[in-house]
C-alpha cells in the first residue's frame, strides 16, 4: 500500500521552521521572504534610529533565518520515516503482553466455563460495568502516553517522571473512588442488566469482588503505558508475563479449588485471582520506578504544579470522554443483546474474548504509532512523525489480516473449546466470523488513533469513536425495532469500524493533527 500524499506545504513551513511561543506566534518567521523587518514602508535606505542595525543588515538576517528554515524544513522532508525493525521492537513486545493479558482472560473464562452460561453472561456483564469506570484510567493513561513521549523526545527524562509521578497519584485517588462505589452498590450495578436471578447475583459477586483489587489493574495500566511510551516494551513484557502466570496458576485453584485444602471459590476466587497477580506486580514496578531502575527516573517532588496538571487534564479530558463515552455505548449495546436472552449474551462474550487476542495485537500496533509520532513530534519533525503513522497502518494491516482467516474458518472449534453447549457456540460462531472480518479496519482504527494522540489530538479519537459508536447502537436498535434475529446486532459491528477506519483516514491525511501538535505542546507547558 502505498503513503498517501503528504500534507499540505503550509504543514511544512509552518512546522519545519521556529517553534512557536506560548502565545501561538510564530518565532523568527517573516511576513514574506526576504523582505525585512521594520516600521510599515520602511524600505533598504530608510533612516534608522542610532545604534540600530540598518535596514539592509536586517534584510540580510532575516534572509539568513530563512535560508536555514528552508533548510530546516528540506532536511525534515528527507529525514525517513522510523524503521521497520524499530516499529516491530515496539510492537512485538507489547503485542505479546497483551495477547498473553487476553489468554488470562481466556483462562478465566474457561474456568468459569463449568458453571454455565449464567457465569459467562455474568462476566461479561461485570466486565463492562468495571470498564466504565477503568476508562477514566485508561483516558488519563492517553494524556500521560502523549506528555512522556514528547518529553522523551526533547530529551527531558525528568519531566517524563514527574508526569508519571502526577499519574499515579491521580491513579490512587481513582482507584479508591472505583472500589467504594463497587463496594457500596454492587447489587445496583448488577440491576442494571436485565437477566435472571441466577445471573444477577453471580454479576454482583463478580463486582463486589473486584473492589478489593482496582488499585491493582490500575496500576498495571499506567506503568505499562508509560513504560512503552518512553520506548521501554520489554519490562511490561517480562513483568505482566509474570502476572499472568501467577494469575493462571491461582485460577486453577480458587475457582474450582484444591482437595480438602482449598475450598471452591468460583467467581469469587476468578476476581481474586487475577487481583493477587496483578497487585504483586504493579507493587514491584513502583518499587522498581522509586529505585530508578526503570527508563524514567522515580520523581515524587514537585509533580503537583498547576502547569502539569491542567496540561495532564487538557490532553486527557478528550479521551477520558471518548472512553466513558465507547463503554457507556457498549454496555447499552451488551444490554440489548442480555434482551435477547442469556445464550445470546454468552455468545458475545464468548467471542469478545477470543478476540481479545486480535485486538491486543492492534493495541501493540497503537501503542508503537503513539509512540513513534509523539516522539517525533516531541523532536520537532512532524513530517517524519507523518510517515511514521501510515507505516504502522500498513504493518498492523498486514498483521491482523492473518487472524481474519483464522477466525472465519476455526470459529466453530473454538467456540466449543471455550463452551460445551451448542446453542451458544452456534451464535459464537457467527459471531467470531463477523469479528473476523472487520479486522482491517479495526487496524487503520488503532494506528491512526494511537497516531493522533501520541501527537497531542485526542479530540479527534472522540468524534470519530462516538460517531461510529453511535451507528453501531443504531443499527442494533433498528434491528430490535424490525424483530431481527441477533445475527443483525452482531453485524453491527462490521458497520461501526467501516465509518471509524474511513473518518480516521480523512482525519490523518488532512494533517491538521500536525500543524497543531506542537503548539498544543508549547501552550501546555511540557515541552520547555
Amino acid at each position: 500500500m502505498a503513503d498517501p500524499a503528504d500534507p499540505a506545504k503550509s504543514v511544512q513551513s509552518a512546522e519545519a521552521g521556529e517553534p512557536e511561543s506560548e502565545s501561538g506566534v510564530s518565532g523568527g518567521g517573516a511576513s514574506g521572504a526576504g523582505a525585512p523587518v521594520g516600521r510599515p514602508g520602511a524600505g533598504a535606505d530608510a533612516e534608522v534610529e542610532p545604534g540600530s542595525e540598518t535596514a539592509a543588515e536586517t534584510a540580510a538576517k532575516v534572509m539568513a533565518e530563512s535560508a536555514a528554515s528552508a533548510a530546516r524544513a528540506e532536511g525534515e522532508l528527507l529525514r525517513p520515516p522510523a524503521k521497520r525493525s524499530n516499529i516491530w521492537a515496539l510492537v512485538w513486545p507489547s503485542a505479546l503482553a497483551n495477547a498473553l493479558y487476553s489468554a488470562v482472560a481466556l483462562a478465566t473464562l474457561k474456568a468459569i466455563g463449568y458453571m454455565g452460561a449464567d457465569a459467562v453472561a455474568a462476566n461479561n456483564n461485570a466486565a463492562r460495568i468495571f470498564f466504565i469506570f477503568q476508562a477514566i484510567v485508561f483516558g488519563m493513561s492517553t494524556g500521560a502516553v502523549a506528555m512522556v513521549s514528547q518529553a522523551i523526545g526533547n530529551q527531558k527524562a525528568e519531566e517524563a517522571g514527574r508526569v508519571v509521578g502526577l499519574t499515579l497519584a491521580l491513579g490512587v485517588v481513582l482507584s479508591g473512588v472505583i472500589g467504594l462505589v463497587f463496594f457500596l452498590i454492587p447489587g445496583a450495578l448488577a440491576g442494571l442488566f436485565n437477566t435472571d436471578a441466577n445471573t444477577h447475583e453471580l454479576t454482583r459477586e463478580f463486582i463486589y469482588w473486584s473492589a478489593f483489587f482496582a488499585f491493582a489493574h490500575i496500576g498495571m495500566i499506567i506503568f505499562s503505558s508509560v513504560l512503552r511510551a518512553a520506548g521501554d516494551a520489554r519490562t511490561p513484557l517480562w513483568l505482566g508475563g509474570a502476572a499472568n502466570v501467577i494469575t493462571i496458576a491461582l485460577l486453577a485453584v480458587l475457582v474450582n479449588g484444591y482437595g480438602d485444602i482449598i475450598p471452591a471459590y468460583g467467581m469469587a476466587g476468578a476476581v481474586a485471582a487475577q487481583g493477587i497477580g496483578f497487585a504483586l506486580i504493579s507493587l514491584l514496578l513502583g518499587a522498581l520506578w522509586l529505585r530508578g531502575r526503570l527508563v524514567i527516573p522515580g520523581v515524587i517532588r514537585q509533580i503537583w504544579t498547576g502547569r502539569r496538571l491542567r496540561a495532564l487534564l487538557r490532553v486527557s479530558a478528550p479521551a477520558v470522554v471518548e472512553g466513558l463515552a465507547f463503554n457507556v455505548g457498549l454496555f447499552v449495546y451488551v444490554w440489548i443483546i442480555a434482551g435477547f436472552g442469556t445464550v445470546a449474551n454468552a455468545a458475545y462474550g464468548i467471542g469478545v474474548q477470543v478476540l481479545l487476542v486480535s485486538i491486543m495485537v492492534g493495541v501493540g500496533f497503537q501503542i508503537a504509532a503513539s509512540t513513534v509520532v509523539g516522539q517525533s513530534i516531541g523532536a520537532r519533525r512532524p513530517h517524519t512523525a507523518y510517515r511514521d503513522g501510515w507505516r504502522c497502518m500498513r504493518l498492523a494491516i498486514y498483521c491482523m489480516s492473518a487472524f481474519t482467516f483464522v477466525l472465519v474458518v476455526f470459529a466453530e472449534e473454538i467456540a466449543l473449546f471455550m463452551i460445551d453447549d451448542k446453542a451458544v457456540a452456534a451464535d459464537a460462531v457467527v459471531f467470531v466470523r463477523m469479528l473476523g472480518i472487520s479486522q482491517p479496519l479495526m487496524a487503520i482504527e488503532f494506528t491512526l488513533s494511537g497516531a493522533l494522540r501520541g501527537a497531542g489530538d485526542t479530540r479527534s479519537p472522540f468524534v470519530i469513536t462516538s460517531v461510529g459508536l453511535t451507528s453501531r447502537l443504531l443499527c442494533a436498535g433498528l434491528a430490535v425495532w424490525l424483530d431481527l434475529h441477533v445475527y443483525w446486532l452482531y453485524a453491527a459491528v462490521i458497520f461501526d469500524y467501516g465509518i471509524k477506519s474511513t473518518l480516521f483516514i480523512i482525519q490523518y491525511r488532512s494533517g491538521r493533527w500536525a500543524r497543531d501538535s506542537r503548539l498544543r505542546a508549547w501552550r501546555a507547558g511540557y515541552m520547555g
